[in-house]
């Protein structure tokens, strides 16, 4: 095996416990929406078909997933003027920037197997 061969499948191994504890676990919010967050998420960064997820968040995961660095404290007090508190908005977006991380991840992985310009 391959020492790149390896390290992918460590990474595998790791980004599913990881997984598997943020939306496995019990938490302030239910584990079905991080789950449908986190598919929303991959999908808005071109990974799969996504989820329906409440309107109130649709902005606040766009942005965490796409512009993370736009995020600001006016976004929060929106989500916490429509009854989410901070515990639910950590895990939200704990659950969106998997969902982006997935995404970006199995799109450079299927790139790497595509081959680069020298193997065309």
């Amino acid at each position: 095996m391959l020492i790149i061969e390896r390290y992918m499948k460590i990474i595998d191994e790791d980004a599913r416990a990881v997984s598997d504890s943020v939306l496995g676990s019990d938490g302030t919010t239910p584990k079905d929406l991080r789950h449908a967050v986190e598919l929303h998420s991959a999908s808005l960064s071109g990974c799969g078909d996504g989820a329906e997820i409440p309107e109130e968040i649709r902005a606040w995961i766009g942005k965490v997933s796409q512009e993370a660095y736009k995020t600001l404290d006016r976004d929060v007090e929106g989500l916490t003027d429509a009854g989410y508190s901070e515990d639910a908005i950590f895990e939200l977006t704990i659950a969106a920037a998997m969902g982006a991380a997935r995404a970006r991840y199995e799109l450079a992985m299927a790139a790497v197997e595509q081959g680069g310009p020298d193997e065309a």
